[in-house]
């Protein structure tokens, strides 16, 4: 008998579900779930903007944009419509909202979640934009600027050329480039998600080795989908814990300069004598007598850094000095 009330009741409530969407479909202003009319406009390569429009039954909203990746990412802490509230938008009314700084080439999706006017939350839905392609068909060309070299960071920068869609860089000690070579650090550098760009990256790699080479790599791809060639910089970091001229009984004189610039010290015979810009790059080099001189006369009017290391390379000493 119990079965039997159940499933009138069930009946019942499917008439009358079917009843109330039959009025909708004959035009009655009758409305049941709240709903979001969502409008994409102004898309580019890095920006979109969405209008909403909420029925009469949706109280507010809430709403979200994200690609796939970040999909992935994220809803393996929590579901979609928990991401929905905790980093949406809330909105009461029509409201329009524009998304900048997003990826080229990259589909998102707009995630919208109404509430009924008794504040019940509706199971959400979207629409999907894409980016616009960024890049040309000529070649893809990445250029490399070092600074503000210390004992353990450097500032990257790397900055594509209008022909590129997308680049990769990374940075890798020169002594591992040397060993393994070009092709494989770039495998290296395009085996992390992160090292890959549409923008120029500007960056200041922390805990770098004192007194090391490191090698900058960059490599971009154009809209055809067609490498560019590779783009290297090479530079070394500044050694640790040197701050006299006496360090490591090394002298330096005349400071400024203006013509040779004399080394002394002991035990200095078979050291190399090398000058770096500010930036890091190896300007010079020269084998030492017990007591020598380093040419600047060639050298611009500016700051560089003198470094002398032993036969083994192990750096005994550096001084920034200052040509005139």
């Amino acid at each position: 008998m119990k079965k039997t009330v159940t499933l009138v009741l069930m009946l019942s409530f499917l008439t009358a579900v079917s009843a109330q969407r039959d009025v909708v479909s004959e035009g009655k202003s009758v409305l049941v779930d709240p709903a979001v009319t969502v409008t994409i406009t102004n898309v580019t390569e890095s920006s979109f903007t969405a209008s909403f429009t909420p029925n009469a039954e949706c109280s507010r909203y809430e709403y979200l944009a994200m690609n796939d990746q970040e999909i992935m990412i994220w809803t393996a802490l929590m579901p979609v419509e928990n991401l929905i509230t905790t980093w949406g938008i809330s909105a009461v009314g029509p409201d329009t909202h524009t998304w900048e700084e997003m990826l080229p080439n990259m589909t998102y999706k707009i995630f919208v979640k109404p509430y009924d006017t008794g504040s019940t939350p509706y199971p959400y839905t979207y629409i999907e934009v894409t980016t616009l392609e960024q890049g040309g068909v000529g070649t893809s060309c990445i250029s490399i600027s070092v600074s503000e070299i210390t004992d353990s960071t450097a500032r990257v920068i790397c900055t594509p050329n209008d022909e590129t869609a997308s680049f990769f860089d990374g940075l890798v000690t020169t002594e591992l480039l040397d060993e393994i070579g070009l092709d494989s650090a770039k495998t290296i550098i395009r085996s992390n998600p992160t090292n890959i760009h549409y923008t120029t990256d500007d960056w200041v790699w922390p805990s770098l080795s004192s007194g090391t080479g490191y090698t900058v790599i960059a490599f971009g791809l154009n809209a055809a989908g067609e490498w560019g060639p590779d783009s290297t910089l090479a530079f070394t970091t500044l050694s640790a814990g040197v701050g006299n001229y006496e360090t490591h009984h090394i002298i330096l004189y005349p400071v400024p300069v203006n013509g040779p610039l004399h080394i002394a010290g002991s035990d200095l015979a078979g050291c190399r004598a090398q000058i770096f810009s500010i930036n890091g790059q190896l300007i010079s080099e020269k084998t030492l007598e017990a007591d020598d001189t380093v040419v600047t006369d060639k050298l611009s009017a500016g700051v560089y850094v003198l470094r002398v290391v032993d036969a083994q390379g192990t750096a005994l000493g550096q001084k920034k000095i200052v040509v005139e």
